[in-house]
């Protein structure tokens, strides 16, 4: 039987509707979905209500979707498990489940009274009195029984919140997948080796057919239809991060391209089959757009950049909006984006990401992107925006932008030549820019350990800023640049002029220290005891520094 059947009628009709997506684009059209990164198409028919809590299950990247769901303020109810004792040395990829077996398993052991969990069957002892989970991660180290068996219950009823939850997202990983043919169940991760050398005739690695694979994703369905609720909405996406390796005897991307299909497939099939079922194409995103852009250096792990963007495309398209941020001009956007953002700088990021193409066309977009990126040291992200941006530039606005990535990327001697040619050196007064440049000029030679071109620098900058802010800013950068040096009595004479001005903590205890250094006990008594540390972190130090202070000025005395 066909997956669709589409009449000649509907055809007719649909060709007279307007559907840019039916059509693959080229490198012409002005909207070029594909490069350099893709966004397909996808179908909204539900949509999410704000802060309501979304139950994820699946592999790796749904670890990813669950991190930026969280910045969105919805609830991830499954992780509440990481707040107890025993889980809070354990990486959130405990939760990971790879294969569609392991998915069903995990929900049946939480929702179904007929499907218990048997310990004998599923945990090995691999050394006397210390035991394993066949179904968490083996990096996870065997313990006694009493534990290995009350962190499956955790996992348990973690998994059981399920049942609650309106809006599932389940993540599609591989078809590798290990089966103990003893007990007759899959398992989620690789047996340990001393398993396989004791009992080498129980396991066997299987590689699972279409009709396997949608015979378990029929049963995750039926399992959530049956124990959750009435409203419930899935939402299917296969993980773009490829096998690392294989078993087969075929090179891991053939195996890797056979799993992936299937897992594709049969996503397809379970959305035809399921009116509450959905996919989002996350694995088309990735694996259309540029690989540098989309995987890490390793060709395997994926780039937080496309993890933010399709994240923020999916809860953009599901989300339920006051405001439709589309139809914003740049101006009103960058407002909405500040306001709504407010003391939440991850939520500012996640809009920028999710109006990314705006970079292109808009170069106020471009620049508020660029600024929000170099503050949140996304370098790799501001490179690309830099590039993408259109070419209205104001004189040195691009070479300032340029010097301020090539001091964070620390290739500071780029960033001083790039400064130097500016030639701001020739002005009696520097304009706002050349003041800008003078300041970076302090950052560049610091990371050149050239002390005394930063002090030059330092001294152009201070003579023409007016403001506190900026003159403190460049005393500190100073001061830490010549303790780093060991030239202490360098560092204390800006530390002074830094603590004149601004009486931070951090500032003041770093000024301590360097006395306590040249040994100017009575003097970093004082500056300790001015120090209000309201913050724990610094507290502490404060008070580690005084303990070693007082006794010393008690002894001179």
């Amino acid at each position: 039987m066909p997956l669709f059947e589409i009449s000649a009628e509907e055809i007719l009709a649909a060709r007279s509707a307007e559907n840019d997506a039916q059509a693959w684009p080229t490198r012409e059209d002005k909207d070029n979905r594909v490069e350099p990164i893709a966004k397909p198409h996808f179908d909204v028919t539900f949509r999410l209500v704000p802060g309501e809590p979304i139950f994820t299950i699946g592999s790796c990247f749904a670890r990813n979707v669950e991190a930026k769901l969280l910045d969105r303020g919805y609830k991830i109810p499954a992780l509440d498990i990481f707040k107890r004792e025993d889980f809070a040395k354990i990486d959130p990829s405990a939760l990971n489940n790879y294969g569609v077996p392991s998915i069903y398993q995990e929900l049946a052991w939480a929702l179904d009274p007929e499907f218990p969990f048997v310990p004998e069957a599923n945990f090995s002892e691999v050394f006397p009195g210390k035991f394993v989970d066949s179904h968490l991660p083996v990096g996870i180290r065997p313990a006694p029984l009493e534990i290995v068996t009350a962190r499956r219950e955790a996992v348990r009823q973690a998994v059981a919140q399920v049942k609650d939850c309106r809006v599932i997202i389940i993540t599609l990983g591989l078809t590798e997948v290990w089966y103990d043919k003893k007990h007759d169940l899959y398992i989620n991760t690789h047996p340990r080796l001393k398993a396989l050398e004791a009992e080498p005739e129980r396991y066997v690695l299987r590689v699972l057919s279409f009709d396997e694979t949608m015979t378990y994703l029929r049963k995750i369905a039926d399992i959530i239809d049956r124990f959750g609720r009435n409203d419930t909405q899935i939402i299917v996406t296969v993980s773009p991060v490829p096998m690392g390796s294989t078993h087969r005897s075929v090179d891991v991307m053939v195996a890797n391209t056979y799993s992936k299909s299937v897992l594709r497939t049969a996503a397809e099939h379970i959305v035809a089959e399921r009116r509450n079922v959905h996919y989002y194409p996350s694995y088309e995103s990735f694996t259309l757009s540029d690989r540098k852009r989309a995987f890490k250096y390793d060709m395997v792990h994926v780039e937080q950049e496309l993890v933010d963007f399709n994240v923020g495309r999916m809860v953009a398209g599901f989300a339920e909006r006051s405001t439709d941020l589309d139809k914003m001009d740049v101006p009103t956007l960058i407002a909405h984006i500040n306001e709504v953002s407010e003391n939440n700088p991850r939520l500012k990021w996640n809009l920028l990401q999710e109006n990314h193409d705006r970079i292109s066309t808009s170069f106020e977009f471009a620049q508020f992107y660029i600024r929000t990126a170099l503050n949140r040291r996304a370098f790799k992200l501001a490179r690309a925006a830099l590039l993408a941006a259109p070419n209205e530039w104001q004189p040195a606005q691009k070479e300032l932008l340029e010097a301020e990535l090539l001091i964070g990327e620390e290739k500071y001697a780029h960033a001083k030549g790039v400064l130097q040619k500016l030639g701001f050196g020739k002005m009696e007064k520097l304009t706002p820019e050349g003041r800008r440049c003078y300041y970076m000029l302090v950052e560049a030679n610091i990371g050149l350990k050239d002390m005394d071109a930063a002090r030059n620098a330092a001294l152009t900058f201070s003579r023409q800023v007016v403001k506190r802010g900026g003159r403190n800013r460049v005393y500190e950068m100073l001061a830490k640049g010549y303790k780093d040096a060991e030239r202490l009595k360098e560092a204390a004479h800006f530390y002074a002029q830094a603590v004149e001005l601004s009486q931070a903590d951090v500032v003041m205890l770093d000024y301590a220290e360097v006395l306590m250094a040249l040994k100017k006990i009575d003097e970093a008594k004082a500056i300790l005891e001015k120090a209000a540390c309201e913050n724990p972190v610094n507290r502490r130090r404060k008070e580690h520094m005084l303990s070693f202070v007082v006794p010393r000025v008690a002894a001179a005395e």
